[in-house]
């Protein structure tokens, strides 16, 4: 088994929404090609100001980077579909993302746009990580709402 210090696990694999630690890099990246699989949660919802405008911008920061460092930018009606949304996403990672003592940290929560932009969770389990998917989109609309509030 491909370990790390500690005699710690470093690859996993999904059975029936288990983690089981191998050290088969073949069947791991097979299984990490199936993103539907991987896939515990996903919540869009839909972006609003003052949000939208900073996300744009990041996005267009983003692509200026790209185009200096010689790469084909992306198709503007792609970056204006992105930016417009608020996405919590929740999945299997695959690998261990402990560094520390502790039980290993397999999946992830993770806010792109919005209020929370970039705000990250992780878990141990699938059932862990549902419950954290579900509490990352009430964090959402919660600080869009705050937000709202604000702007009365």
């Amino acid at each position: 088994m491909i370990r790390r210090p500690g005699n710690r696990p470093l690859f996993y694999i999904l059975r029936d929404h288990k983690a089981l630690p191998t050290d088969d890099v073949i069947k791991w990246g097979r299984m990490l090609e199936d993103t539907k699989a991987r896939t515990v949660a996903w919540t869009l919802f839909n972006n609003s100001e003052p949000w939208i405008t900073l996300d744009r911008q990041k996005m267009l920061d983003r692509e200026a980077a790209r185009v200096e460092l010689g790469l084909r930018p992306h198709d503007i009606e792609q970056l204006r579909t992105h930016y417009a949304r608020i996405m919590v996403s929740t999945v299997f990672l695959g690998l261990d993302h402990r560094w520390d003592s502790g039980p290993p940290l397999l999946f992830e929560s993770m806010c792109f746009n919005g209020p929370l932009d970039e705000a990250q969770e992780r878990y141990t389990t699938w059932e862990q990580a549902k419950k954290g998917h579900s509490e990352m989109v009430e964090a959402v609309k919660n600080a869009m709402v705050e937000e709202a509030v604000k702007a009365r």
